[in-house]
């Protein structure tokens, strides 16, 4: 009696037993949910710092200025070399075609506040994937020339403004920097991003 007591509770612990050993082969070939796919920004910036570890650098040179009669130079004012992403890249796109689509006329204050504000939060979310190193900075001179070196291997984009009583005028243009080479590219009356209308507050460029 003994033996069969024993034999009717380990009969009777057979499909707890098999129903355990399903679970586990339902765990073990269940797949982990896939990660996030990487965003543009992200993998520009692994790049960028790839390249830069890898001493894999250009230059960028230019001169800010705005032709007319009387030619009006970016005289001492900052110009940022910030890494480029197709996300933000698309978002000012947006910007830039309203104000073409208004024959180039100056566009209501809320349109730049919303360029700067993408621009600022790009900045902040490059420093947050360990690219602070990738923000530069630099001044114009008396004629409006500036010139960045050693920058890595990559998209970038360039960033300045310039105001007046009456206006503002804001530049991000897209460059690419090939390693041992100088990149040529100057802030025009030609690749003016936008202009906007201001009050009597001076607007400059998010830093």
């Amino acid at each position: 009696m003994g033996d069969m007591s024993r034999w009717r509770r380990m009969a009777a612990l057979v499909p707890a037993l098999l129903g355990l050993a399903a679970c586990a082969q339902a765990i073990d070939t269940t797949k982990a949910p896939a990660p996030a796919p990487e965003s543009g920004l992200q993998r520009g910036v692994r790049e960028l710092l790839a390249n830069h570890a890898a001493g894999r650098h250009g230059s960028v040179q230019g001169i800010g200025v705005i032709r007319g009669p009387i030619a009006d130079f970016l005289a001492n004012e900052e110009v940022n070399l910030i890494p480029y992403s197709p996300e933000l890249g698309a978002a000012l796109r947006k910007i830039h075609g309203r104000w073409v689509e208004g024959r180039r006329q100056p566009l209501g204050m809320q349109e730049l506040q919303r360029a700067l504000v993408n621009l600022a939060l790009q900045r902040e979310v490059v420093k947050q994937l360990g690219g602070e190193s990738l923000i530069h900075i630099a001044k114009t001179d008396k004629q409006g020339q500036y010139r960045f070196e050693q920058v890595p291997e990559g998209r970038w984009l360039l960033v300045s403004g310039l105001n007046s009583e009456v206006s503002a005028l804001l530049w991000a243009v897209p460059v690419e920097v090939i390693a041992g080479a100088v990149a040529e590219t100057s802030l025009t009356d030609q690749n003016i991003l936008l202009e906007s209308r201001i009050e009597k507050a001076e607007v400059r460029p998010a830093r």
